[in-house]
């Protein structure tokens, strides 16, 4: 029988020893509560239950391509960056509004498939949108490339 975990009468009980091990992990962090994901086509995505989740963006078009996606369960901070055969043509929601690249903040994680800062400063229209679960949500959509960005984020 485990010293830290006892089964009895179909009900699991954690010893002293358990309940401590637990709570160090819960609390101090030892949990990564961030996932990465890449599908190949938008199918895939909606598939696997990202974008009923909300990690990719409902509007994410039928022929998006190449899709990463990066999120954390605990801050519901994330980046996605995808390929549009037609990034002019983006259908983004009513709420996104032109924006300068110094109004933007940058997003929480580093990735080598995100784009560095001086490239989405000079390669990407930006977008502020309104946010529901953080601070603040941007779109970038970068024309020449035909890649679209979209990060949630926090700010100061």
């Amino acid at each position: 029988m485990n010293d830290a975990i006892e089964q009895a009468s179909g009900k699991v009980r954690l010893s002293k020893v358990g309940t401590a091990l637990l709570a160090t992990i819960l609390l101090g962090g030892c949990l990564d509560t961030t996932f990465d994901a890449s599908f190949t086509t938008a199918r895939e995505a909606r598939d696997a239950g990202y974008v009923d989740a909300g990690w990719i963006p409902d509007w994410l078009p039928d022929d998006a391509t190449d899709i990463r996606e990066t999120h954390d369960v605990d801050s519901n901070a994330s980046m996605l960056a995808f390929s549009a055969p037609n990034p002019g043509r983006l259908a983004l929601p009513d709420t996104c509004e032109p924006v300068g690249h110094q109004r933007i903040f940058p997003a929480s994680f580093q990735r080598s498939w995100w784009p560095d800062e001086k490239t989405l400063r000079t390669s990407y229209r930006l977008f502020r949108c309104s946010a529901e679960h953080t601070t603040y949500r941007f779109v970038g959509v970068s024309e020449q490339r035909a890649r679209v960005l979209h990060w949630r984020t926090y700010g100061d």
